[in-house]
């Protein structure tokens, strides 16, 4: 007796198993994806600014340096920098050659320091940076390797672009089933590709020589673009 309900017990789980299976097989899914794009103005610029000078010692170009970052410093603290957004990124010692009557010659000791400076709030106070980039120019041989323009908090532009992707992931999911006679019952599962985000730069610029030698900077800061890419598989019935 005891057996023979353990036969029938096998039989019934057999039986649970292979209906499970079958209706796994009998369902439909849709697998689409969507990209979803969100614009925005850019809040914050970062500056590599490095100050170089040449001298007969090391200690002579230093010095030199020094005077130099002193005065950046002073100007970027009465522009409403705060000192926690100017670090320091470098500071190194070389000598310097030039090449006379083709042989090289030493000519002295070059120091250079760089620094990197944020400027926050350019979307509420556009004439900011521009301001600070024309008094920059006061100080000699400053150059500016880089601007990178920037958004400082992305986690809900990120969240807005991933809610856009779902949403045209679904409309596209929506219209295939449509096409096929068939309806969206849920998704199956939502993976998310990637996520891009790329800051706006104007490289080597040498302060006092091209673009920044204008009375009044003008620079446009446009848009940037933050991304989101969704695969999504939706059950159909």
């Amino acid at each position: 007796m005891k057996t023979k309900f353990i036969k029938i017990i096998t039989l019934l789980s057999i039986l649970f198993i292979l209906s499970g299976c079958i209706d796994k097989k009998n369902e439909s899914s849709i697998s689409v994806s969507g990209v979803g794009v969100i614009m925005a103005e850019p809040d914050m610029a970062e500056m590599t600014i490095s100050l170089t000078h040449v001298a007969s010692t090391t200690r002579q170009a230093q010095e030199e340096v020094n005077k130099m970052t002193g005065k950046l410093l002073e100007m970027l603290k009465n522009a409403g920098v705060e000192d926690r957004n100017i670090r320091t990124t470098s500071l190194s010692f070389r000598p310097e050659y030039q090449y006379i009557n083709n042989r090289q010659t030493l000519v002295g000791q070059r120091a250079e320091q760089s620094m990197l400076v944020s400027v926050n709030e350019i979307n509420v106070a556009p004439e900011k940076l521009p301001r600070i980039l024309d008094e920059i120019t006061s100080v000699d041989k400053v150059i500016l390797q880089q601007i990178n323009f920037s958004i400082k908090d992305r986690s809900q532009l990120f969240s807005e672009s991933r809610e856009l992707a779902y949403q045209k992931a679904l409309d596209k999911a929506k219209q295939y089933a449509s096409l096929a006679g068939l309806e969206i019952v849920k998704p199956l599962s939502i993976s998310e590709q990637s996520i891009d985000f790329y800051p706006l730069h104007v490289q080597n610029r040498a302060l006092g020589d091209t673009l920044f030698s204008a009375p009044a900077t003008s620079l446009p800061t446009g848009e940037l673009e933050v991304t989101s890419y969704v695969t999504v598989v939706f059950l159909v019935k």
